[in-house]
């Protein structure tokens, strides 16, 4: 099978990653997308329990759309490259790609072994609404004219704004976040304990 890793901390997942995952299986003929939420955000980010948002993402599973708790159950920080290369050798019938955001491209250079992971299968997801310049920053880091046959530059994908950030910013002021992460994970939300940090 064709699987593509929608890796990150899903804090708290939501439509728009559905989206995300939706989108790759259409426009790539991709069979499944796995989402990974992270035990630990390799650049220090302060995250809501793994439980939590493991949880809340199985909410958004479909037939295609799974979960995985690999990078969960290995605790600490999990890195791209790392994770990619453990599939690999786990399932060597498969094929794997891992999804990157658009926004990450400006800091790709600092993740780890960055230079090793864009010879793996990477799908480069628009995030912002310029293409054109997201397409040409990529190609100036890898330092090529063109984008090899491992990278692929998702452009007639549509843009999802919708960020976990925004999530957050509403649950901290009270308001309805129903439309932007469905009935499922806004209910349990509302019924996380007061301690939750999301």
């Amino acid at each position: 099978m064709k699987i593509a890793i929608l890796g990150g901390s899903f804090d708290p997942p939501h439509l728009g990653h559905l989206a995300v995952a939706q989108q790759v299986i259409q426009l790539l003929s991709i069979d499944q997308v796995w989402l990974m939420p992270c035990f630990s955000h390799a650049f220090d980010k302060r995250l809501s329990p793994a439980k939590q948002r493991l949880a809340m993402c199985k909410l958004l599973q479909t037939k295609n759309i799974l979960v995985s708790d690999l990078e969960i159950q290995k605790t600490g920080i999990s890195y791209s490259w790392e994770t990619l290369n453990f599939l690999k050798q786990k399932f060597p019938q498969h094929v794997f790609s891992w999804i990157i955001g658009s926004d990450q491209i400006t800091d790709f250079s600092k993740w780890y072994r960055w230079q090793d992971l864009i010879k793996e299968n990477l799908i480069f997801f628009p995030r912002t609404g310029d293409k054109d310049q997201s397409k040409k920053q990529l190609l100036k880091l890898i330092g090529q004219d063109n984008f090899p046959e491992n990278i692929i530059f998702l452009e007639q994908a549509q843009i999802i704004n919708i960020s976990s950030t925004l999530v957050r910013e509403r649950i901290s002021k009270k308001l309805k976040i129903n439309d932007l992460v469905g009935e499922k994970i806004a209910t349990y939300v509302k019924n996380i304990t007061p301690k939750r940090s999301i």
